[in-house]
């Protein structure tokens, strides 16, 4: 994996059968996931948070997530 000029991607709001939003859909590339620090290589697992508007993100172990 190399590092690349960003990209601007774009996500369509998904909402319910009322219209109210529910959420959207992201999908991050394995350079994404290095630049923020996830080791791709050795994880099947990824841990994330919005945390006063910042998007965190680490790897983790399925038995971590489970009994987290």
């Amino acid at each position: 994996m190399s590092e690349t000029t960003p990209s601007r991607r774009t996500a369509r709001m998904n909402r319910d059968a009322q219209g109210q939003p529910l959420g959207v859909a992201v999908f991050l590339t394995a350079d994404d996931l290095l630049a923020l620090g996830v080791s791709v290589e050795s994880t099947d697992l990824i841990v994330y948070t919005v945390v006063d508007g910042r998007f965190r993100a680490t790897s983790a172990a399925l038995k971590e997530v489970h009994n987290g």
